[in-house]
């Protein structure tokens, strides 16, 4: 395996899949590129959780993307869940992620963006006001986000707002789009500001493709 590339595998089997190679410890450039997709498959390339949210937000690399934004694989929904860089997800080990390229370059993995999953039972963390709306036929299930934070805007917030996956085509799903400057994409996460909430009207749209 490549440092840094993504695969994709399917087993006959539920089974056990084993991989072996050489520590990484050093910085890592991997090259993205815009061909029939702007969408590249990538990978942790560190034995340790990494931040999302530190590797979307280098300058380096934000500068070569279409947003703050990665799409990771949930087996339980069966489709690609988007997590922006406020999220501050964490990468497992090996992890395999999309990003979408806006200039062909290089993605830096610097080795201060990994992280050591530990559980701090003195710590409470503050939630954010959210809406959650879900749609399900029959296994498969979909939903899309709303975050109300004191500093989003009604228009695009890069690193706040997620558009669904356009990699593969989706049959069935649900998204919401912007308030302001709506240019028609569609998002599984907005950020919105935690004001004016009885006024505001968000456009959300079931999205079903017949065949």
């Amino acid at each position: 395996f490549l440092t840094a590339t993504g695969y994709s595998m399917k087993t006959s089997e539920d089974k056990i899949v084993s991989f072996t190679g050489t520590l990484n410890t050093e910085d890592v450039n991997k090259e993205i590129t815009i061909g029939s997709t702007t969408f590249n498959l990538l990978s942790n390339p560190f034995t340790t959780y990494i931040n999302s949210g530190a590797l979307l937000d280098l300058v380096a690399n934000s500068n070569k993307l279409t947003s703050k934004t990665i799409w990771i694989w949930n087996p339980l929904t069966k489709n690609y869940d988007a997590k922006v860089s406020n999220s501050s997800f964490k990468l497992a080990p090996g992890q395999g992620f999309f990003v979408s390229c806006s200039t062909a370059g290089n993605l830096t993995f610097k080795e201060d963006i990994q992280n050591h999953e530990t559980l701090d039972t003195f710590l409470k963390s503050s939630s954010k006001p959210e809406i959650q709306l879900n749609i399900t036929d029959e296994n498969l299930n979909r939903y899309t986000k709303i975050y109300y934070n004191d500093i989003a805007t009604n228009g695009f917030d890069n690193g706040f707002d997620g558009e669904t996956f356009a990699g593969i085509e989706n049959k069935f799903d649900v998204f919401t789009q912007l308030i302001e400057n709506n240019k028609g994409e569609n998002y599984q996460i907005q950020s919105l500001p935690n004001k004016d909430l009885e006024s505001i009207v968000i456009p959300v749209d079931p999205g079903f493709i017949f065949s």
